[in-house]
């Protein structure tokens, strides 16, 4: 099992939207890695469920946040 965290900024709104498995919403994330030659990463991570909720509220466009992803 393998880990990342990413901390960087928002792009964009999150919207909300609806799926095959329900609403979701994705949070696009601009982060730099510490010693890699391309300098600005992003990662795209989407939220299901209840959790969408609390997302259009509290992040918004520039907002900075920590992303967690277990692989």
């Amino acid at each position: 099992m393998s880990m990342l965290s990413a901390t960087g900024y928002v792009t964009g709104e999150p919207k909300e939207e609806e799926g095959d498995y329900g609403r979701y919403c994705d949070i696009n994330l601009r982060f730099k890695f510490a010693h890699a030659k391309s300098p600005v990463n992003y990662l795209v991570a989407r939220v299901y469920g209840a959790r969408v909720k609390h997302v259009l509220d509290w992040i918004h466009d520039g907002s900075q946040i920590t992303v967690h992803v277990v692989i």
